[in-house]
């Protein structure tokens, strides 16, 4: 799991326990904290001896790509070909806006006003980054899928293209083309490759957030229990990429379709009369062509440490190995249209990942979004989305939908909408975090909090008795 906060070189840390001796706590992965000298305190904060240093890289993905094109051994060798072939190299480049570094700098963006309630001031980020995260067959796969390659160096980019061809699982997108022009976003190694590919950086806690879903409470609960689902916009053709993970499914899986439990049809109270939404065992049909006959039980993220890689040393990104090949299949396809599909807000806007503003839910109280978003940066075009009410019998929540106010930094609202939203509900496990759309970052959002309303109500409160007795005291003393 990753800090929500940052190291002193605005690098983020993550820390994880040994599977086999959970005593044994590791930063990054590879990085064991002293046995002995650990949990000292002093007078402010803890300290604790490493084994090892700790030393990420400057290096950004399309560094590491470069290298591990030539250099067998990374795990990522044909992979890093794929990327390369596309012409990926410059976008996956990309690490901080340098225009938003000198706006900065020059004091052209300046902070918002104190907040009226808070009595605050909305600070700006001072950086704004770009990241990625890469979901990556492994060598191993491709030396057992393509045969009669000895060595992983040995394969081709037109290895590959011949062994996709011959899946025949391109169909569904018109247009598909089958040349040496990898870098046209139709041509088929680049629609394979493209939807490898997030433009956001993603840490493994943040796949899947847990927080608040059926029989699941935030903190205390140590394996999850329904499934919880989030979906990605990929790079190159718009897809979409599905993040999965349940009790049953024992780890995060890429477009997972198992049958749920849900209460209707052979789960119907007139039959088997199962609603916990848990999943059944089975796995819906393939609709289409897809790339095997047990397409729909996904494909797992892979631990990077298989591979002795340190997959949060790279500066702007992440790499998942994954074991199975990942397509968008017209089944895939099929299969997301035929699902109810709620999209988290942050999934959708790549700042909200990238830059660390949606956490595992540390600041959010149980039950229900909250109505502060004290780290979300947004400018006047922010459109805000914030509760109004909610019915646990109806399992409906009303939303107001506004803008801020250029002046006052004041909240309008423009229209309602209704959105599923209830502790109670099962359904309620994909509709979570709807709190606010940034779409430019310049600023600093307070919203104000039905916490806040009550203390300025309970500071008024006790102003008026004050006085009240003030008085009493006086007409006493006359």
């Amino acid at each position: 799991e990753e800090f929500d906060i940052s190291n002193m070189n605005d690098r983020p840390l993550s820390v994880s326990r040994d599977s086999i001796n959970s005593d044994i706590i590791r930063i990054n992965g590879l990085y064991p904290i002293s046995l002995r000298n650990r949990d000292i305190e002093v007078i402010n904060g803890y300290v604790h001896q490493m084994e090892a240093v700790i030393a990420p890289s400057n290096d950004r993905i399309s560094d590491f790509i470069e290298t591990w094109a030539t250099t067998p051994g990374s795990g990522y060798m044909v992979m890093s070909k794929l990327l390369l072939a596309c012409g990926l190299q410059d976008t996956l480049s990309a690490y901080r806006d340098d225009t938003w570094e000198r706006m900065y700098l020059t004091k052209q963006v300046l902070d918002l006003p104190v907040h009226n309630t808070f009595g605050q001031v909305g600070t700006m980020p001072e950086h704004r980054y770009f990241g990625f995260t890469i979901f990556a067959e492994t060598d191993d796969f491709w030396l057992s899928a393509i045969p009669g390659k000895a060595r992983v160096e040995d394969i081709t980019v037109e290895d590959v293209k011949a062994y996709l061809e011959g899946l025949d699982v391109f169909g569904n997108v018109v247009g598909t083309t089958y040349d040496d022009d990898y870098q046209n976003p139709l041509n088929i190694i680049n629609q394979f490759t493209t939807y490898h590919v997030l433009p956001q950086r993603i840490g493994r806690d943040k796949l899947v957030i847990h927080y608040n879903e059926l029989g699941y409470t935030y903190g205390t609960s140590q394996v999850p229990t329904i499934p919880i689902m989030d979906y990605y916009q990929t790079l190159g053709v718009p897809r979409l990429l599905k993040t999965y993970e349940s009790r049953e499914s024992n780890g995060i899986y890429l477009n997972r379709f198992p049958i749920l439990q849900n209460g209707r049809g052979r789960f119907s109270p007139e039959n088997e009369n199962k609603n916990d939404y848990h999943e059944c065992g089975d796995f819906f049909e393939i609709r289409g062509a897809a790339t095997t006959p047990t397409e729909n039980e996904g494909i797992e993220i892979l631990n990077p440490l298989e591979l002795n890689v340190d997959n949060t040393s790279i500066l702007n990104g992440i790499i998942y190995p994954i074991n199975k090949l990942l397509v968008c299949t017209e089944n895939v396809c099929t299969q997301m249209m035929n699902q109810r599909v709620r999209i988290d807000v942050g999934c959708i806007m790549p700042e909200i990942m990238t830059n660390g503003i949606r956490s595992n839910r540390s600041y959010f109280p149980r039950a229900r979004p909250t109505a502060v978003v004290s780290r979300t940066t947004i400018s006047t075009s922010t459109m805000l989305i914030s509760p109004r009410a909610q019915s646990s019998i109806t399992c409906r929540a009303t939303y107001a939908i506004g803008t801020i106010c250029r002046e006052t930094s004041s909240i309008s609202s423009v229209n309602m909408t209704s959105l599923s939203s209830c502790r109670q509900c099962p359904s309620r496990a994909n509709m979570r975090f709807v709190s606010a759309l940034p779409l430019v970052p310049s600023g600093v959002l307070w919203l104000r909090s039905i916490s806040a309303r009550l203390r300025i109500i309970c500071r008024l409160s006790a102003f008026l008795w004050i006085c009240a007795w003030a008085v009493s005291i006086a007409d006493w003393s006359v």
